[in-house]
């Protein structure tokens, strides 16, 4: 494991004290002070709304790591207006930190992948999610190296459904990305789908968001991932108004 993934990570946490926190999904810092994630990860029905994120962790039982996690606690939520539960589109949202993160080899701001499509089909996803479906989430940080799958047939896979998926798999909103042995999985959700940035050194592109999937580890279905590069003029004027 390198340390660079790290550096676009946030763990999301509810609770109402950082000690009794549930940590729940993750995200991408793209600011230094505003993290990326998906709008189902702004609020559990069971938990509430999130109120904590932990930048730079690597291993969520270790308390005293070279990486020197930061807690913050969350100022402001923003999902995208147009998200509606239980849908499956507009999966997108945005976290204002409290204050300004302090910047280090473990954690500092990724890039946002501009361009409609990448010309590179081979992704990187990132998460403590659980270790199969219904299993337990991972101490360490995972990574996985998946391909992007074509949109035919991740629709193969994602048909439509009228409650959440009522006008099925749309390319220029999602990304659909896996392997026939491996993908993310829950507690993976708001997660980054990223490449490594060629122009800055140690920097990263974020691709997509970890959105939705079949049960892990029993399909061989790709994971659907929001497409970031159709939202940057609505992440620009949150995080970026002026």
């Amino acid at each position: 494991m390198t340390f660079y993934i790290i550096l676009e990570w946030f763990r999301r946490g509810y609770g109402e004290d950082i000690k009794d926190v549930v940590w729940g999904c993750g995200g991408s810092l793209i600011s230094y002070n505003y993290i990326l994630t998906a709008a189902h990860c702004i609020s559990n029905k069971d938990l509430g709304n999130v109120n904590f994120v932990r930048l730079g962790d690597l291993n969520l039982r270790l308390y005293s790591e070279p990486s020197e996690p930061q807690d913050f606690r969350v100022a402001k939520t923003f999902k995208h207006p147009e998200y509606r539960t239980p849908s499956k589109y507009h999966d997108i949202a945005l976290i204002e930190l409290d204050r300004a993160v302090r910047v280090s080899e473990y954690v500092r701001p990724a890039c946002l992948y501009t361009e409609t499509k990448s010309s590179v089909p081979n992704f990187i996803a990132t998460g403590w999610g659980n270790i199969g479906f219904n299993g337990k989430p991972a101490l360490h940080l995972q990574k996985l190296h998946i391909q992007q799958t074509s949109v035919e047939q991740c629709r193969k896979f994602h048909e439509i459904n009228a409650r959440t998926l009522n006008k099925g798999i749309i390319e220029d909103m999602h990304i659909c990305a896996g392997d026939i042995s491996k993908d993310t999985c829950q507690g993976d959700s708001g997660g980054p789908l990223q490449q490594r940035n060629n122009k800055f050194q140690d920097s990263w592109n974020i691709h997509g968001i970890v959105s939705f999937g079949k049960p892990c580890g029993l399909s061989k279905a790709p994971g659907v991932y929001i497409r970031v590069s159709n939202y940057i003029d609505w992440i620009e004027s949150v995080v970026w108004p002026n």
